[in-house]
């Protein structure tokens, strides 16, 4: 296996759309407000996606510090096992996500420039909840539901804010009901990937939803956060200024299957089924603000 394909591995490329459909919907929303600026956009999405990949990598090492992942990598998700399939060591795990992390913060560091200070503050902000999430003393993925709101604001109302705030120099009212419902149906792929890590997660005394209340309350939870999601955008639609964001409902549709593959335990389609919502959901969420 060569450098890249271990790469591609480690840091959880494939995951991305987490952080890129957040950022592309921002855009639209500048787009929108007649604020776009693409090579702000540009730079702010790059930043936001070096942090999450920065976190990807942060995640895995201080589960594995943490003792979280056995040998063998035996489910669906689990993270990458980068470390424990010896693609890397430990320390250079270490250098890879602070590497990722420095560059997302020299990129924020070069947007306050064209922007406001306000800009990095917010990219160092998200950030430390990436870095958090697992890192000590505060490993907010192992205090529940804290993990799983932390993620909900940080691909969400933080990240989408972000990006907007980069180009326009303003926080947008319009965005806060769209990054809600953005960042709903990130924290659900979140959710859905907890079910089948359930006995690890327990082994390692990392409490989840999942862990907490069990498998029938955290599909439960899925559900509720979809239905809010296309509520926020319902909302949208009546209250902020004239704009068609309520499309990105239509891309709710794999929610119709989901509930039904996780109680039968069938955890990869309906994982697949939650990315596939947040990216068909962002993308038709887009068209409706450039209408």
């Amino acid at each position: 296996m060569d450098l890249p394909q271990k790469l591609l591995i480690a840091t959880r490329a494939p995951f991305l759309s987490a952080s890129l459909m957040p950022a592309l919907v921002a855009g639209a929303l500048a787009l929108n407000e007649k604020v776009f600026r693409p090579e702000l956009f540009l730079l702010a999405t790059l930043a936001v996606i070096f942090a999450h990949l920065g976190t990807n990598v942060s995640n895995d090492y201080y589960d594995y510090k943490s003792g979280n992942f056995p040998k063998k990598k035996t489910g669906p998700t689990g993270g990458s096992f980068a470390i424990q399939q010896k693609l890397f060591t430990e320390k250079q795990i270490l250098l890879l996500f602070s590497i990722c992390f420095l560059i997302s913060l020299a990129l924020f560091a070069l947007l306050a420039t064209f922007t406001s200070w306000i800009v990095f503050a917010l990219g160092f902000l998200g950030i430390l909840i990436g870095f958090f999430y697992t890192a000590p003393p505060l490993r907010l993925s192992y205090r529940s539901p804290i993990g799983e709101l932390s993620t909900f604001i940080g691909m969400g109302p933080l990240l989408v804010q972000t990006v907007f705030f980069a180009q326009g120099g303003y926080f947008s009212a319009l965005g806060w009901y769209v990054s809600v419902f953005i960042g709903l149906l990130v924290s659900n792929i979140l959710l859905a990937a907890q079910l089948p890590d359930a006995q690890i997660d327990k082994k390692s005394k990392k409490c989840t939803i999942t862990i907490a209340f069990g498998k029938d309350a955290t599909i439960r939870v899925i559900n509720a956060s979809a239905l809010i999601a296309a509520l926020s955008l319902l909302a949208a639609f009546l209250l902020a200024k004239p704009n068609f964001a309520l499309l990105g409902i239509a891309g709710l549709y794999p929610y119709l299957g989901i509930p039904q593959l996780l109680k039968k335990g069938d955890y990869i389609p309906a994982l697949m089924g939650c990315i596939n919502a947040v990216n068909y959901g962002a993308l038709l969420c887009c068209v409706g603000l450039l209408l």
